[in-house]
């Protein structure tokens, strides 16, 4: 049990450190681009909600 907490965590630590570097991204491509930046933006978004309730589901 305690083995699989420390992988879904060290999971969850690599996907925010992943999320944070490709914001930086979105932010360049939101600056160069809007249209594209939004679409790109509302996918990560879209993203990150389903990866919590899946998050949230596997705590259970």
């Amino acid at each position: 049990m305690n083995a699989d907490v420390s992988v879904d965590r060290n999971l969850c630590v690599a996907i925010l450190r992943w999320s944070i570097n490709y914001g930086r991204v979105i932010q360049d491509v939101i600056l160069s681009d809007q249209d594209l930046g939004m679409q790109v933006f509302r996918t990560q978004v879209a993203f990150l909600i389903s990866f919590r309730a899946v998050w949230t589901s596997s705590l259970r």
